[in-house]
Parts: structure tokens; C-alpha cells; sequence
């Protein structure tokens, strides 16, 4: 019954407990009814029957209460092991085990609590699965995130490297709370090495480093772009950093507005843009000034001259332009080499520098020409004592390479607006005055003059001409015998250049050498010397002809060349002619230009056997102790020392202390410019070895020079 009861699935346990409570007081209950029955039959009853009923009723009673021990016993055990069920799948179910299921067997309290058990699982399993749907979400959210933040971070990155790459620092100003912030490159830039965030500190620490003019328009500008008037700022300002160096800054600046239109914040960026300008001034430097002596140049000139001029004509007055141009400046640097040059063309600038006044100016053209400009002009002799104080520079010697030089300039003087309107004008009509005061001895100053122009047409006349003589074959050779001034035998000869022009006729020789040397025409020139008389000479030998020896002057510009000992053994070589018939004249320029690679040149053409004479002695500047180091085979005395020559007259007395030098250190002495008996004698007597000169013969076309030769007699001494 007890099992029977327990299988009931619809009836509650409560229940169940009442129905076998109830079914054992209904049994009681029965069994009283029946043992009243019997107690109302005991008289009929014997004793020994009524003792059995007795004991039946207690064993019944004792039966029921063991029934009732046992059902519940039954029921507890039930229970228990429905509940140990239950208990297990809850310890899964706190352990997270969602997918087992309690079978329910009934709709008791431990069927209900199984349902609950089963119901909780399943919502939980449910919630879990929400709970994993959105820890999903949330996971696909931080991956997002993750990629959003790495995102960031490589543009941040980029960002910053984009501000370190542009060298740029930023800055950034709150209006309301006064919070600045600058970057650390900007604070570098600066050189704010402990910046604190306040704006009095910023102005405090920009006013040791900014200049106070361009401080008060960068604190006047920000004023107006936070009051809306200038929306954004852009400045150049010069800083002094703390050792004490110039760097230069750019700021840049914008304002920032809210809804309302107020500006709320201003954002900028500073720029370290030191090498820049120093970029452009060196750009500007090169532009317009002189790289060797920082003079103003060419460009400076055709852009401020013409603005000074205007500016006297406005004012109706008159000024000066003035030309200079250094006195045989190609010979220091063909003597002394072009570092000496430019050593002497910075000393010259820093003079000029010094002696002109504010509101004059000085250029430096190129070269060794000089540009200057006066206003103070009143009269004419102002800038004639303009012109001298400029030319009283030279009178003291400049020093270089260790060595004492004196250099002389040559003026030419423009007045504006008397010689010229405009810039032009007056450079042109400058640098023609300038040349007429060379063309009359140099070291000087001449005034322009509307003569001079037909001058300057003749010279450029006389330049394209020259140009064009060689291809035009317009040149040709004259000799000149060289006499011995004993036996009166003509010992050599010396080939001299002649032009004759088909428009100009015969060109004296100097007018054509000093031009030639200018343009550097004088070497294809001086090679068509060495080549012509080294032909002819060998020519007249092969006619029969005594053989003499034939002399050609060798330039500076010519003694420069790297080739010249193969050139001259290669013209030797093409023409015939042997080494020892073969004379070359150099002059004082040529040696001090290299002493020491003119001693070797002149060693090798020596050792070939060229005889080697040193030309127009005296009249240089060279040291006397370089004669004895000199590979030299002759001195010729200048024709200046000879013109004057005479009893008691210091012409005679430099010519005998010449002579009696050169055959102290075993050089022949020749004498050049002898044109009458008188000079003839004296030289003799003084000892010289050879003349040369129009007392014997003027140079001669090559034909004539030939009929010299061939005479058997000796000169008429």
C-alpha cells in the first residue's frame, strides 16, 4: 500500500503522509469498533477468547504504528534519495554542468522542486548563453576597440613624427583658464628649459629672449586674434639663446571660436627656421655683394644707383660717379699668383670702407674695378677731392705674402646730371675717363669729357680688329740685329711682332701688346712668334747663311702654361732648328710670379741649350738675390737707362753698376735702345758685351734681314 501510495505522481507528499495517516486511524478506528463489538459480546465470550482479542488489537495497533515507522521511514528514505538527486544535479548546476537534466517522476514537493531544479537550469543555461552572446559582443567590441586604439596610436605616432620631421613645436592657449601649453620641441626651440604652465611665466621668459619691439607686436597681435580682429598670426622674430647665439623662430597662430563667435582657444606651431635664413642671407649675400671683399656688387649697383640718382634729380642736385681700377693688378697675380691677388683686393676693400662717408657708397664691380657714389657734389672740385682722397689710400705699401707692394689706382669721374641722366650713362662715361687716365700714366684721375667717347670707339675698333688678325694672316716679323760691341758681328737677332691692318695700316706694338695682353690674345700671338722666326731661322741656315742666334720674347701669360717646355722642344722638333740657335727674353713679371717653378723651366730650356736673358732689367721690381739662383745665361738693360745715357748722368752711373752686377755673377749684358756714337762708347767702356739699337739697324722685313747676313763685313763701329 505504503508503495502504492508513493507512486501516486499527481498527489503532493503532505498528502500522501495524510492518506496513510488517515488509512491507519480508519484501521485503528476499525479495530476499535471491532474490539467494542467484542468487549459488548465478552459475556458471551470466554476468557480465553477475549484474551485473543485482546492481544490481536494490540498486535494490530502495534502493526499500525510499525506501519506508520515504516512509512515514513519509507518516505523519509524516498525523500532522501530524491533530494541527494536533486542536491547532486545542484552541485553540477553550481558548477556550471547545464546540459543534465532530474527525471520527474511526481508533481510532490520533490517533483516541484525537481521542475524548479530543472526550470533554473534551464533559465540559467539560457542566461548563460545570453551572458556568452554578449560577452561575445563585448569581446568583438574590445577587438574593435583594440584596432581603434592601435589606429590611433599609429597616427598619433605619425602625428609625431610628422612634428619632429617638420622640426615643428606646438602651442596651444586655453582664453578661459590662461593655460598654456607648449610642446617639448617648442620649449627647445625656445629653450625654455623649466616651463611652467602660466602665461605670465611665458611672457616673462620670451621677454630675456625676444627682442622688445618685435615682443610687443607678437603680445599686440595675439591681443587682436583673441578679440576676433585677426584670425590668424604669422611671424618671423629674431632670439638670443643662452650663449648668446642669433636664432631665428617662425610662429604661426589661429584662433579658435565657440558657438557664440568668441574665441575660446588659439593654436599655433613654432619653427626653428635658423639655417633657412641663413640660407637666404648667404643667398642674398652672394646675390648682391663681392664674395671675396663682401663689397656690394654689380646686381647692387643697377638696383640702388638708379634709386640714388632719381633721388638728386628730384632734389635738383648733382652728383658723382667714380671708376676705379687698380694699376697693373694682372701683374701681381701673374707674379705673385691670384691667392696674393685676392690678398690684396681684401686689404684694398677694407681701406675703402673706411674712408667713405655715410651717405656715400662703395661697389666692387669684379676684378680689380671699384664703383663709388657721391651725392655731396656742389661743384666739380668736390669730386676731384673725392677722387684724391680716395688715390691717397695708395700712397703706403700693402703687405702681402710677406712681401712689401705698391699698387696706384686710376680714376674716372662722371657728374650726373652733366655727363649722363641715368646709371648707364654715367658707368659708361665713368669707365671711358678711367681708361684716358691710364692711357696718360696711370695712377691718376681724369674727368669725362664727350672727347673721350671717340677714344673708346677707337680702342674697340682696335679690339675686334685684333681678333680677327691671326685668322686674317694681318701679322708678320721684323729682326733687329744684336752687334757685338767689339768686333761689331752681328751674334743674333731679335724677331719683334708687327700688325698691319688692312683699314688701320701698320699698328705700333704698343698699342696692340698691352690689348693683346688684356684679352689674352698675347698667347696665340707669342706662338706665332716662336713658330715664324724659329722657320725662318732654320730656312736662312739651309740657304747658306752664318748661323746666329734668334730671340723671342716669352709673356707671362705664355710662361703660365703647363706645356711650355714640350711646346717649345716641339716647335724645335717641327721646324728643324737646333736648341742653341734658339733665344728666349723673358721680364722681371715672369720670374717673381713662381720663383720656384721659373727656376726649373728656365733649368730645362737651358739644359736643352736655349740661351736665357733676362729682358728689360731694371725696371721690375724683383730682388737683386734672385740673380745669382736664376738659370740665366744674359741681362738686357732697359732702353730707359740708355736713352739718358751720357758722361756724369745717373742713367750712365746705374748702367755701370748694372754691368759690372751681371759679370759679377758671369752673365752677358746686352744694351737695348742704342741710337748714337755717344751711348755706343759709353757702354763700351763700361764693359757691355752687345747693343742693339737703330745706331746699327732698325728691324727689317725678313728679305732685308737676309742681305744682313750674307755682308762678310762687320757693323761700322
Amino acid at each position: 500500500m505504503i508503495k502504492i501510495i508513493s507512486r501516486l505522481k499527481n498527489i503532493r507528499l503532505k498528502s500522501k503522509l495524510a492518506i496513510v495517516f488517515i488509512l491507519q486511524i480508519l484501521i485503528l478506528f476499525a479495530l476499535g469498533i471491532m474490539a467494542l463489538r467484542y468487549i459488548n459480546q465478552a459475556g458471551q465470550i470466554d476468557k480465553q477468547v477475549h484474551s485473543g482479542i485482546i492481544l490481536a488489537m494490540i498486535c494490530t495497533i502495534i502493526i499500525s504504528i510499525t506501519i506508520i515507522v515504516v512509512s515514513f521511514v519509507y518516505f523519509s528514505r524516498n525523500i532522501a534519495k530524491q533530494l541527494k538527486k536533486e542536491i547532486q544535479f545542484a552541485e553540477e548546476l553550481a558548477c556550471g554542468n547545464l546540459q543534465e537534466y532530474i527525471e520527474v517522476q511526481s508533481n510532490d514537493e520533490i517533483g516541484l522542486l525537481a521542475k524548479a531544479l530543472n526550470k533554473a537550469a534551464e533559465n540559467t543555461l539560457g542566461l548563460v548563453q545570453k551572458v556568452a552572446d554578449k560577452e561575445e559582443e563585448l569581446r568583438q567590441q574590445m577587438e574593435e576597440l583594440k584596432i581603434t586604439e592601435e589606429k590611433l596610436r599609429i597616427s598619433e605616432e605619425r602625428h609625431r613624427l610628422a612634428l619632429e620631421g617638420a622640426n615643428e613645436g606646438i602651442w596651444d592657449v586655453d582664453i578661459k583658464t590662461k593655460h598654456i601649453y607648449i610642446s617639448n620641441r617648442g620649449q627647445e626651440i625656445l629653450e625654455i628649459r623649466e616651463y611652467v604652465d602660466s602665461d605670465y611665466f611665458l611672457i616673462w621668459e620670451l621677454k630675456k629672449i625676444i627682442d622688445l619691439q618685435d615682443l610687443k607686436e607678437f603680445i599686440r597681435t595675439i591681443r587682436s586674434l583673441i578679440k576676433n580682429t585677426t584670425p590668424f598670426y604669422h611671424k618671423e622674430m629674431k632670439i638670443n639663446t643662452s650663449n648668446n647665439q642669433v636664432k631665428y623662430i617662425l610662429i604661426r597662430g589661429k584662433n579658435i571660436w565657440d558657438s557664440k563667435g568668441q574665441t575660446v582657444r588659439m593654436v599655433g606651431s613654432i619653427s626653428d627656421i635658423t639655417e633657412k635664413k641663413k640660407t637666404e642671407e648667404t643667398i642674398n649675400f652672394l646675390a648682391y655683394y663681392n664674395a671675396l671683399t663682401s663689397l656690394p656688387n654689380r646686381v647692387y649697383i643697377n638696383r640702388k644707383l638708379p634709386e640714388l640718382i632719381e633721388r638728386l634729380g628730384m632734389k635738383n642736385r648733382k652728383g658723382a660717379v667714380l671708376f676705379l681700377d687698380l694699376d697693373n693688378f694682372k701683374t701681381v697675380n701673374d707674379t705673385l699668383g691670384h691667392d696674393a691677388g685676392d690678398e690684396l683686393l681684401q686689404k684694398i676693400a677694407d681701406i675703402f670702407r673706411t674712408c667713405i662717408k655715410a651717405n656715400e657708397l662703395v661697389c666692387h664691380l669684379g676684378g680689380d674695378e671699384f664703383i663709388f657714389f657721391t651725392p655731396n657734389i656742389n661743384k666739380i672740385d668736390d669730386a676731384k677731392e673725392f677722387a684724391n682722397r680716395l688715390l691717397n689710400k695708395f700712397n703706403k705699401s700693402f703687405k702681402v705674402k710677406d712681401q712689401e707692394l705698391y699698387v696706384t689706382a686710376s680714376i674716372g669721374i662722371a657728374i650726373y646730371p652733366v655727363d649722363g641722366w641715368n646709371l648707364e650713362t654715367l658707368l659708361k662715361n665713368a669707365d671711358t675717363a678711367m681708361y684716358q687716365s691710364k692711357g696718360k700714366g696711370k695712377n691718376g684721375y681724369r674727368l669725362f669729357t664727350r672727347e673721350m667717347n671717340s677714344k673708346i670707339s677707337e680702342r674697340v675698333t682696335l679690339q675686334n680688329n685684333l681678333r680677327k688678325a691671326i685668322e686674317k694672316n694681318e701679322f708678320f716679323i721684323e729682326y733687329q740685329p744684336k752687334i757685338d760691341i767689339y768686333t761689331g758681328r752681328m751674334e743674333s737677332m731679335e724677331a719683334l711682332i708687327r700688325w698691319h691692318n688692312p683699314n688701320l695700316g701698320v699698328v705700333s706694338p704698343a698699342r696692340f701688346i698691352p690689348l693683346a695682353e688684356e684679352t689674352g690674345l698675347i698667347i696665340p700671338i707669342g706662338e706665332y712668334v716662336l713658330e715664324t722666326a724659329c722657320r725662318q731661322n732654320k730656312l736662312w741656315q739651309q740657304a747658306g747663311n752664318r748661323p746666329v742666334r734668334v730671340a723671342v720674347n716669352l709673356s707671362v701669360s705664355q710662361f703660365q702654361q703647363k706645356n711650355l717646355v714640350n711646346y717649345i722642344e716641339s716647335i724645335l722638333k717641327l721646324t728643324g732648328l737646333d736648341p742653341k740657335w734658339l733665344e728666349v727674353e723673358i721680364t722681371e713679371s715672369v720670374v717673381v710670379n713662381n720663383f720656384d717653378r721659373t727656376i726649373k723651366i728656365l733649368g730645362k730650356l737651358k739644359d736643352m741649350g736655349i740661351m736665357v736673358s733676362l729682358d728689360d732689367f731694371g725696371t721690375g721690381y724683383s730682388s737683386l738675390n734672385y740673380l745669382r739662383m736664376l738659370p740665366l745665361n744674359a741681362l738686357k738693360i732697359d732702353k730707359s737707362f740708355i736713352k739718358g745715357l751720357c758722361s756724369q748722368s745717373k742713367e750712365s752711373l746705374i748702367a755701370s753698376s748694372l754691368i759690372n752686377l751681371a759679370h759679377g755673377i758671369n752673365l752677358k749684358v746686352i744694351a737695348e735702345g742704342v741710337e748714337n756714337a755717344d751711348q755706343y762708347n759709353i757702354l763700351k767702356r763700361y764693359g757691355c758685351d752687345e747693343v742693339q739699337g737703330y745706331y746699327f739697324s732698325k728691324p727689317v722685313s725678313a728679305n732685308e734681314f737676309e742681305l744682313l747676313l750674307r755682308k762678310t763685313k762687320a757693323f761700322k763701329l
